[in-house]
């Protein structure tokens, strides 16, 4: 069983619902973007990624922390960028490092990440709930454009590099079916 997941794939494609799931098997949630929105948010409200350099060091810093104290972590929205891949093939060259990271890449058809977007949205405006700056149709169109430019290649770079320890599952099926399959690929008891 590996002890850091990285789960990546496009806006709205259920990775905080299957981190939170991955909690109750034992998992530490480390949401980059939950992490970086407060301080880094004008990043965010444009819908513009936070630069490399910046995201690399607060990512690398948890991941050593996890590491040493031996913590089950999954890392909720990296890498985006080939450049963060990079930085954790280089950083992480050694074979333990190798041995206990996966990375989970949800796919989803793009026009779909786009209605659950928007559900999502009107959801929350019809409880009165505030909508995630994210969530708003200009910024959802650049997460998305920047998936398909960034995070794809990312995934893809990761799994040329580390073979075997990046699979792909399709986000369409329901949250639990989507979790059974995650759980059969970590090797992990049911628990949800």
């Amino acid at each position: 069983m590996p002890q850091i997941v990285l789960l990546v794939g496009p806006n709205s494609c259920g990775k905080g619902t299957q981190a939170t799931l991955l909690q109750k098997a034992g998992f530490e949630i480390f949401s980059v973007s939950d992490s970086l929105r407060a301080e880094y948010h004008e990043y965010i409200a444009r819908g513009e990624p936070v630069p490399d350099r910046i995201v690399n060091s607060f990512v690398g810093l948890k991941l050593q922390q996890a590491l040493r104290a031996g913590t089950k972590l999954v890392v909720d929205g990296f890498p985006r960028t080939t450049g963060q891949a990079e930085f954790l093939l280089n950083c992480y060259e050694d074979s333990v490092f190798r041995e206990r990271v996966v990375l989970v890449h949800l796919l989803l058809p793009l026009v779909e990440a786009w209605r659950r977007a928007k559900q999502r949205r009107e959801e929350a405006l019809k409880l009165g709930l505030e909508v995630r700056v994210d969530d708003r149709p200009e910024i959802v169109k650049k997460r998305l454009r920047q998936y398909s430019q960034e995070v794809y290649p990312a995934a893809a770079f990761f799994e040329r590099h580390l073979p075997g320890h990046c699979f792909c599952l399709s986000a369409l099926p329901s949250i639990p079916k989507v979790f059974e399959r995650i759980s059969e690929r970590l090797q992990l008891s049911q628990v949800a």
